[in-house]
């Protein structure tokens, strides 16, 4: 027997792979990064599925074959790929096609293992559940005891808490939620959960921490999954409907108590966080239909093709934002629709939107059809129905935990479909390790970048400028060019160099930044201030006026136009631009208050200064 055949029958079975991919996938963490877990996970789980493919090179070769559902997945990845072509930025372009790529070959291989051996991957993956569970349970039970012990269980707090290793509250609910459908799916059969008895109170643990976290939306695909898989057991299976009524209704009945409960008594803060007839009067709601908004505005414009992968972060502003009240009076950037239906619409046009919707209609039909047929099948439509009400109000496609779960249970949906042989397999590997190597090199370029970029923030936080701008020149690269904020790293360099005085530096880093996000007014008012002080006052004018048409609130933009017109010796409109500076009508902050104090102290010094 070859020693490399032998190494890898002792070290690298498939059943370690699986462990290493999803273990890794799913809790890689890396906190010099400036996203602790984003990138890190990207990264671990392309090196996972590349040692997985070269390692069962002669596996998934032997096994290669191909469906429906795989030739719309395959189709789904390569339009995301094709539209890089027209997004404003290829970095970003190509790090959202290759979120696809490795839920493309992740699925693939759950579902060759699924083919060679259900059982063992069965078991394999009720294993998993169990220690994902745990990890998770016992992270969001630590933060929320920390919390209840300071007396703050808002959703503020919560949201200031739940960073770092859970991303935020909301994703850590709803990643509960997709827990609770993998262990429904292997984890319940399991021979520790029927030990301990954990079918009876573990999926309960679950949904008491989904409760204090105070997400609606984990509740909601909580309920719609939970339907979808009663309903699939009910009809596949005749001895579960006396299950259901013994003891699934019962429950049910006592969660309808509860929420009923919840609707009447509106005294608790927490309980009126719960109430799913609140929401559209909150302020997320509000923010939301703002976005989504202007997102269909954007849409109107590009309605077969989009925008291009990975550059509706870009575009949105494009739109102006005059009515989002964060946005204009606090600076606040959405990277996100928070709608992955609609983002998936602006970014890859109404031809996207079609493959993507798709992807989850063929996987419910073709689970449907295998229903009775292969263990496990309901729970994975109940999670698949679930991770489509989350798609709705946030963005799972981005985190790769969320796709690592999609690719198990869209492996079980489609597992049972026909299937024809793979024509010329050996290619398809290779393009397949290709992709996935590709997918390692942009890994390491942005956990490189990332590690440089929080240390250029800590740096710019305490005006440290030479190391602003040292950081920033190391961190950018051809595949990493933005902050999470969506701001050229090319801006803070710039901001960097206008603070040193090194004017000529600077104009060309923020006209770089300039091109890379065309449509930031802060990015826009910052180059026309650096070409202010380099004594391009004209060109400065319409940057400025361009800053204003997308946010028609930013006083510090109107005050500058004011000082341009007048030392261009235009009087009359500099007291124009100077007349439209307003304060914040009914300010609720104190930092609100503070604003309009320092306001109205700039104003009375200009028109002093004018007069």
């Amino acid at each position: 027997m070859p020693f490399a055949t032998a190494l890898n029958q002792a070290f690298f079975t498939p059943t370690r792979l699986l462990w290493a991919i999803v273990l890794g996938g799913a809790l890689a963490y890396w906190p010099f990064c400036a996203d602790y877990t984003h990138v890190p996970r990207f990264l671990a789980l392309a090196l996972g599925l590349l040692a997985a493919w070269l390692l069962l090179r002669r596996e998934l070769q032997q096994e290669a074959s191909w469906n429906l559902f795989d030739a719309w997945l395959l189709g789904w990845f390569v339009w995301n790929a094709v539209s890089i072509s027209w997004s404003l930025s290829a970095s970003e372009g190509v790090f959202y096609a290759q979120k696809v790529l490795l839920l493309l070959l992740s699925f693939r291989f759950f579902r060759h293992l699924l083919r060679q051996n259900a059982a063992q991957f069965r078991q394999t993956l009720g294993q998993l559940s169990l220690v994902l569970i745990l990890v998770y349970g016992l992270l969001v039970g630590i933060q929320l005891i920390a919390a209840w012990q300071t007396g703050n269980l808002s959703n503020a707090a919560l949201y200031g808490r739940f960073s770092g290793y859970l991303g935020n509250k909301s994703l850590a609910a709803e990643f509960l939620v997709l827990l609770l459908g993998l262990y429904a799916l292997a984890g319940a059969d399991s021979p520790l959960s029927q030990r301990f008895r954990m079918v009876y109170w573990l999926p309960g643990l679950l949904v008491v921490l989904m409760l204090a976290l105070q997400v609606r939306t984990a509740l909601l695909a909580l309920l719609a999954g939970g339907m979808v898989y009663a309903l699939a057991r009910v009809w596949s299976e005749t001895r579960f409907r006396s299950v259901l009524v013994k003891k699934v209704l019962p429950a049910i009945l006592i969660t309808a108590g509860m929420l009923t409960g919840i609707l009447v008594w509106r005294e608790s803060s927490v309980l009126e966080r719960l109430n799913p007839l609140s929401y559209l009067d909150s302020d997320t709601a509000n923010e939301r239909r703002f976005v989504w908004y202007k997102t269909d505005v954007l849409n109107a414009d590009h309605y077969w093709l989009g925008v291009g992968t990975g550059s509706w972060k870009f575009w949105l502003p494009s739109k102006g934002i005059e009515g989002g009240y964060r946005q204009m009076e606090g600076n606040v950037v959405f990277t996100r629709a928070h709608n992955d239906y609609l983002e998936v619409r602006s970014e890859n046009g109404m031809i996207g939107a079609i493959l993507f919707c798709g992807l989850w209609v063929l996987a419910l039909g073709l689970g449907g059809r295998a229903l009775g047929k292969t263990p496990g099948m309901a729970a994975a439509m109940g999670a698949c129905v679930a991770y489509g009400v989350i798609q709705f109000f946030d963005f799972p496609r981005e985190r790769m935990e969320f796709q690592l779960l999609m690719g198990i249970f869209l492996a079980f949906l489609t597992s049972g479909a026909r299937a024809k042989p793979l024509p010329q397999a050996v290619w398809w590997w290779r393009l397949a390790v290709l992709g996935a190597g590709l997918a390692v090199f942009t890994g390491l370029c942005r956990l490189r970048g990332e590690i440089h970029l929080n240390r250029m923030m800590e740096a710019q936080s305490a005006a440290r400028w030479r190391e602003v701008a040292q950081e920033a020149k190391k961190a950018e690269n051809p595949c990493y060019q933005y902050t999470d904020a969506a701001m050229p790293i090319a801006w803070h360099a710039g901001v960097a160099q206008y603070q040193l005085g090194v004017l000529e530096k600077s104009v060309n880093s923020l006209e770089r930044a300039y091109q890379l996000n065309p449509w930031s007014f802060q990015v826009i008012h910052n180059y026309a201030s650096a070409l202010v002080k380099a004594g391009r006052l004209k060109e400065a004018v319409s940057l400025f006026e361009q800053a204003l048409s997308i946010n028609p609130r930013y006083d510090e933009g109107k005050f500058n136009l004011c000082y341009v017109y007048a030392r261009l010796g235009d009087t009359l409109t500099a007291r124009s631009w100077l007349n439209r500076i307003d304060t914040i009508p009914h300010p609720g902050t104190p930092a609100d208050v503070e604003k309009n104090k320092a306001t109205l102290r700039r104003l009375g010094e200009f028109r002093a200064v004018l007069e």
